[in-house]
């Protein structure tokens, strides 16, 4: 059996574990507060799987026959619960609670379904947004128009032209609504990368779209997004699952003062995207992969992860710190896991055996117990 490299999280639980030692159960108290949305994972999943229960198992059953080929699966279950990341996290722990038979096979299937929950939790959401007139950009905050070299440019934003972008499959084209904001009112069709010299650091990345001039786009966003390496599945990327009640607002407002349902009637409409990022090197790439529709892109915002954001919303997407407490609660399930299979491995040379460790350990018969 191989563990992933993209999971280290297990290494240092299967050395643990190998020696004999104990995943140590968080205090009652600290369980008490972060398993809260797993009291009844029947109700989080019954709304996700119809069955509850023997879906599960199913489910379970048929990540380990099948392996990286069951990702495109688990991945649409986790997405579909809105995505919440406390459900993703409550799903994810069930199923790797159902999984059993050969410890290798159970073992992998553990780690791919905390790869694919981790991808959900982490998805970027997309937002219907407005425009307040007082709209800007915060101070240390970076903006970029896209749009014809000659349509009008947003106040504090840089113009982005086709010739500064990379296409995909279909060529580059850009679009002037002729009226509007002047930021969602343009755009450049066909987008696949976007690249641009910024200070390294940690940000709030939100990527928009704009009306596209009654041309009915079903994800102008795409349905993936890579950006310093990281591929995430758009959380809901079609248009009609989009967040309501959204606006950028000018820097420093009351978000819950200006956030609404229903954004006002007299200004165009549009979508942001939103994610966090870590640019290193001076340098951020973004890349947009389509599933065969046109993307379309208005512009982008990025704003210091620790500075307030001009998105207001009142359902604002989980910050890295909540994001790490669910990965955290899968996490412990995997330990749950790996210290099943390795007390049913028997002594430290089958535990060996079953994690691939380069020796076994060695009891040492003459250690004094510290009792």
């Amino acid at each position: 059996m191989t563990i992933p490299p993209h999971s280290p999280l297990l290494r240092p639980l299967v050395a643990a574990l190998a020696l004999g030692l104990a995943v140590a159960a968080p205090p009652a108290s600290a369980r008490a507060a972060t398993n809260a949305s797993d009291n009844e994972p029947g109700d989080v999943i019954a709304g996700v799987l119809p069955g509850a229960a023997a879906d599960v198992q199913a489910l379970a059953a048929e990540v380990m026959a099948k392996g990286d080929a069951a990702r495109a699966k688990l991945r649409a279950l986790f997405l579909a619960t809105g995505p919440d990341i406390d459900a993703i996290a409550a799903l994810a722990r069930e199923l790797i609670g159902a999984l059993s038979g050969d410890p290798g096979a159970a073992t992998d299937a553990a780690v791919l379904i905390s790869d694919v929950a981790s991808q959900a939790m982490k998805a970027p959401r997309i937002y219907r947004v407005s425009l307040d007139s007082a709209f800007a950009l915060a101070p240390g905050a970076y903006g970029w128009d896209l749009g014809p070299a000659l349509s009008p440019l947003y106040p504090g934003f840089r113009r982005v032209t086709p010739a500064g972008l990379v296409s995909g499959d279909a060529p580059l084209r850009s679009f002037d609504r002729g009226r509007g904001d002047g930021l969602s009112s343009d755009g450049i069709f066909n987008v696949r990368g976007f690249t641009a010299n910024v200070p390294d650091g940690d940000y709030r990345l939100i990527v928009l779209t704009g009306d596209p001039g009654g041309r009915d786009l079903k994800r102008p966003f795409g349905a993936t997004i890579a950006v310093a390496g990281a591929t995430l599945p758009v959380a809901n990327a079609d248009s009609g699952r989009w967040i309501d009640g959204a606006r950028l607002v000018a820097p420093g407002s009351d978000a819950a003062a200006v956030s609404a349902d229903v954004a006002p009637p007299d200004k165009p409409l549009a979508g942001a995207m939103v994610l966090y990022v870590q640019v290193s090197e001076r340098r951020l790439f973004v890349d947009l992969a389509s599933d065969g529709g046109e993307t379309y892109i208005a512009g982008l915002i990025l704003e210091p992860i620790d500075a307030p954001s001009v998105l207001a919303t009142r359902d604002p997407p989980p910050d890295p710190a909540r994001v790490m407490l669910a990965e955290a609660r899968v996490a412990e399930a995997i330990g749950g896991l790996l210290e099943t299979v390795a007390t049913a491995a028997g002594g430290p040379a089958a535990r060996a055996r079953i994690f691939e460790l380069a020796e076994a350990p060695v009891e040492d018969a003459q250690t004094v117990s510290p009792n």
